[in-house]
């Protein structure tokens, strides 16, 4: 079979610094001060280049997947345990489709790879995803978004988000005036 990654490379003899054709940018942000409206927000921004269609993942565990909800509007997903609750909205991409699936994964030989079921929310639609997270222990914050893609601007409670490219690339939080 055909192996990837740095380690596999590296196993095959390849040189580490052959170029996959494929590049990637993580931008990430947490604020705790509850500008946002909520206790605890968290905010992702993946930009992704090359390659073929884009997948982003949120794991959960096998027995909380009756506790996920996709929003009817289809931008955002719950995972509601009673007391508290975690809510992530999708700014981009603007035509993101979710779905909760729990799948058989088979990766490698079952000696030395991974063979079993994994839970997770999928994220599709788009090469870059702007994800905003708020943890709360009551109704989440109402969360607009303006713009497009990573251009677009998230206005959480009365916390303003975007996305600077940079360099260096950053989430830039900012309350509202």
């Amino acid at each position: 079979g055909r192996q990837a990654g740095l380690s596999a490379g590296r196993q095959a003899g390849l040189s580490v610094d052959r170029q996959a054709g494929i590049s990637g940018l993580r931008a990430m942000a947490f604020d705790y001060s509850g500008t946002s409206g909520a206790p605890a927000m968290m905010v992702l921004v993946d930009k992704i280049r090359g390659g073929k269609k884009k997948v982003w993942l949120w794991q959960v565990s096998k027995q909380w997947m009756d506790k996920v909800r996709i929003d009817p509007d289809g931008r955002a997903f719950t995972l509601d345990h009673g007391d508290a609750s975690m809510t992530a909205t999708f700014a981009a991409p603007e035509n993101v489709r979710l779905d909760a699936v729990t799948e058989r994964i088979e990766v490698r030989d079952a000696r030395h790879g991974y063979h079993g079921e994994v839970s997770r929310i999928k994220a599709t639609g788009g090469d870059d995803f702007f994800v905003v997270v708020t943890f709360q222990r009551r109704a989440p914050p109402r969360v607009r978004v303006e713009g497009k893609g990573l251009e677009a601007a998230v206005t959480v409670g009365r916390q303003t988000v975007r996305f600077d490219a940079g360099p260096p690339a950053r989430v830039v939080l900012a309350p509202l005036e």
